[in-house]
């Protein structure tokens, strides 16, 4: 709908072709990897006539050359399915989310960064003025987890429960 902040959730490819996810300017081999061995979600808001305006990326080795641009709806889900972000309270009406969707198309926003500069901080700054990122969370924790020191890690008869409860912990700041 008009103004909704949606998302398509990438899953790994594995085995499977490569060449729908392929960015048009920038092939890299690194984005191939990325694409066969992890899942990601892509954000951004959708406009009228099956358009989406989203920040993008070409090559996660060009992280200078990110635009937020305005694209079509079967550009942005690729090999995906369009999910809409209803469980957020949007700050603003819908045509206030899409003119400020629209005021920054052509421009960087700044350095891609994954944990300060996606393209959900993107589209929940349309939609609220708060720049904030689930995955971004997500991510900073589980850096914090492979930076604590090895001796405060309890590897007894019981790991195996605690390591699942971090894990669903962890995993519900992703949803």
């Amino acid at each position: 709908m008009y103004g909704d902040i949606i998302f398509v959730e990438r899953k790994k490819l594995l085995w499977r072709s490569y060449k729908k996810r392929r960015a048009t300017i920038h092939n890299d081999f690194v984005d191939a990897i990325v694409s066969r061995l992890f899942s990601f979600t892509h954000f951004g808001i959708e406009v009228e006539d099956e358009q989406v305006i989203h920040y993008v990326i070409p090559s996660i080795r060009r992280s200078k050359e990110c635009a937020i641009e305005l694209i079509s709806m079967e550009g942005f889900l690729k090999d995906g399915v369009k999910e809409v972000a209803d469980n957020m309270h949007y700050a603003f009406p819908r045509d206030e989310i899409v003119r400020r969707a629209y005021s920054k198309i052509g421009d960087s926003n700044g350095r891609y960064n994954i944990l300060t500069n996606n393209c959900e901080h993107y589209a929940i700054w349309c939609a609220t003025d708060i720049k904030i990122s689930n995955q971004s969370k997500f991510i900073a924790i589980c850096r914090a987890i492979r930076k604590a020191p090895k001796r405060t890690v309890y590897f007894g008869r019981k790991a195996g429960s605690a390591t699942v409860s971090f894990l669903r912990m962890c995993t519900s700041f992703y949803k």
